[in-house]
């Protein structure tokens, strides 16, 4: 991981822009293994991290039971106006059940009803 050279990035980019300022780190770090969250909030507030894995990592390295599938995650996001980036890395195991499942009507069917 580089150290906290943000201000460069941001000195080097066409723009300010948070995302095309991580699209430059997650190319520099990782080539084309990366993706850009973005989580939009009801108080309008957004926040966006670039996020790689390297996949499932072995039952030796995670403290979930040893049949689990846990990835290992690296995200970095930034903060432009204080010209911060932060870094983690996080264990993710990820369990989801259906609990309901229904087709929603489409617009126009529901305008005629």
């Amino acid at each position: 991981m580089p150290q906290n050279n943000l201000l460069e990035y941001i000195e080097t980019s066409e723009s300010a822009d948070e995302r095309d300022i991580l699209e430059r780190i997650g190319r520099d770090l990782w080539g084309d293994r990366w993706t850009i969250r973005v989580r939009h909030y009801a108080d309008g507030t957004t926040r966006r991290f670039i996020m790689h894995s390297e996949g499932r990592i072995g039952s030796d390295d995670h403290d979930f039971d040893p049949d689990a599938r846990v990835l290992e995650r690296e995200r970095i996001w930034i903060d432009v106006d204080d010209q911060q980036m932060y870094r983690d890395r996080v264990h993710v195991r990820e369990e989801t059940e259906t609990i309901e499942d229904e087709l929603l009507p489409e617009e126009s069917d529901q305008r005629r009803t």
